[in-house]
């Protein structure tokens, strides 16, 4: 079994570096990696959440063992949207801090200055520019989710929220209800970013998860 780590929108594969280190202290039969969503990406289509969709999707048909696919905001929503197409060795996902359905208005206006305020060297490491990661979240606005297509996912499910999320908490409510092999998580005073704030009760989650579910 493996596990592979989405990041969010404006971080790094180094973001899941804490709870990674956990998680091999405590699991010695599961390996791990931690995936740029911007590195395969085919510069001459416009970079959208549908474009990094469809290159997830290639990249995962390769993967010749059983995954788990747990993701934080912008991986979350990839894995979600992963969970719906059914991929062939899909054991199960880690949704944290995720919006399943189009921002409204006001939190697009905050994402778009976040992403506005992130160093040059993250774009760097990244292998994106800062124009292109905020087409990438104008294009949120194009999310399209059906409750039948929630309820069809029959995935085990772990979805993750901090107390203090009020982007993503009502949301991460709605989804836990949705979702047919789901259970809901929700980690006091924790904020957007739990795989960097709260790692350790985070990694804890996931341990717990993967004993309740595959006995790991």
């Amino acid at each position: 079994m493996k596990i592979i780590f989405l990041h969010g929108l404006g971080q790094v594969p180094n973001s899941w570096q804490k709870i990674q280190q956990q998680l091999k202290t405590h699991t010695s039969n599961i390996s791990m990696e931690a995936w740029n969503l911007f590195q395969d990406l085919d510069r001459k289509k416009e970079i959208t959440i549908q474009t990094l969709h469809e290159t997830l999707t290639e990249k995962l048909a390769l993967e010749d063992e059983p995954y788990l696919l747990c993701g934080l905001s912008l991986g979350g929503l990839l894995s979600l949207l992963s969970a719906a197409t059914r991929p062939r060795q899909l054991q199960g996902v880690i949704l944290a801090s995720v919006s399943y359905q189009a921002p409204n208005k006001l939190n697009m206006f905050l994402i778009r200055q976040l992403m506005r305020c992130l160093p040059k060297k993250q774009f760097k490491e990244l292998n994106i520019t800062k124009k292109e990661l905020i087409t990438i979240q104008s294009s949120l606005a194009t999310i399209q989710l059906t409750e039948q297509q929630l309820t069809e996912i029959q995935t085990p499910s772990l979805i993750i929220c901090g107390t203090r999320d009020k982007m993503n908490l009502a949301s991460a409510k709605r989804l836990a209800q949705q979702l047919p092999n789901s259970r809901l998580e929700l980690i006091e005073d924790g904020n957007h970013e739990l795989n960097i704030e709260k790692p350790e009760i985070f990694g804890s989650l996931i341990q717990s998860f993967l004993k309740e579910i595959y006995f790991i």
